[in-house]
């Protein structure tokens, strides 16, 4: 009864869960800081966790199996770090890991690209997977992998001031655009950008304050951005 009562209930979000690190997580080449999974087909928390775990132990041994052991170092952020350099080859692995452990119906996929620590400010170019890419470069690849695996979200797919590669990403990716770098948990930010994305990274620690961080989540409710 106090279930059905209890309109106002607080509902858990899905777990966007990190396997694969990159970037300055780690000590490999891999561009991408994170490279994660959206359980989106689990019916509560609790089996978003099963799922995370389940695919975890698979992409260990499948990971392990093809570099050996230095593969399941992890990074910074918890994420495996195996000597790889091509996203698509590591997007392979962690596909294969999903359908190993029986979940590939109630997967998605997502990265933290993080791209702000590969631009090149000074030449204004991306030095991505040893080239040197414009934004519009970039957007192609990433029409590419969206293409290729079901990719629900990218968090700063573009350099934090790349205004022209967030609006691209944004009208014409058709996914969610998360800005982390590129809005900062800032509300002045929220509401000078938020044309150009469609979600909000929410960080305490980046705006300093308890009302801030407040004020940026309503923001970005005003904005009816997607939060995480």
């Amino acid at each position: 009864m106090y279930r059905y009562l209890n309109v106002n209930a607080y509902v858990l979000p899905v777990p966007l869960l990190n396997y694969i690190n990159g970037g300055r997580l780690t000590s490999n080449d891999l561009d991408f800081q994170e490279i994660c999974i959206f359980p989106v087909g689990a019916e509560t928390f609790r089996e978003s966790m099963i799922i995370g775990w389940d695919v975890y132990n698979a992409l260990r041994d499948i990971l392990s199996s093809k570099y050996g052991k230095i593969a399941v170092n992890v990074g910074d952020e918890g994420g495996f770090a195996p000597p790889i350099v091509s996203i698509k080859e590591a997007m392979d692995h962690l596909v294969k890991a999903v359908k190993v452990a029986g979940h590939e119906k109630k997967v998605q996929y997502g990265f933290d690209c993080a791209a702000t620590h590969f631009y090149d400010a000074k030449k204004k170019v991306y030095k991505f997977e040893g080239e040197e890419r414009t934004n519009k470069d970039m957007l192609a690849f990433y029409k590419e992998l969206i293409k290729k695996y079901p990719i629900a979200t990218m968090e700063d797919p573009f350099d934090e001031d790349d205004i022209e590669g967030f609006k691209m990403a944004t009208e014409q990716l058709g996914i969610q655009i998360v800005g982390d770098d590129f809005l900062c948990t800032n509300p002045k930010l929220i509401r000078e950008r938020a044309d150009y994305c469609n979600a909000l990274l929410l960080k305490f620690n980046q705006i300093g304050t308890l009302s801030e961080t407040m004020d940026a989540a309503e923001s970005a409710y005003r904005h009816k951005f997607g939060i995480m």
